[in-house]
């Protein structure tokens, strides 16, 4: 996710999504949560998996 604030993008990992209000809640690298809609926001989807994001779940056990 990119902050406009610090003019660089943050990791974060799509945790769940509201069909409702089309939104998505993220993860984010440092382990607190955002609900967002991602269609607009700027984001950019990577092919493999975060390291930080091994180190807060059993995702990647």
């Amino acid at each position: 996710m990119f902050s406009a604030l610090d003019i660089i993008y943050y990791g974060g990992v799509i945790s769940e999504f509201d069909s409702h209000s089309k939104k998505h809640t993220i993860l984010k690298e440092d382990g607190e949560y955002e609900v967002l809609d991602l269609s607009v926001e700027d984001w950019e989807l990577l092919k493999s998996r975060s390291v930080w994001f091994c180190g807060l779940s059993d995702w990647c056990s």
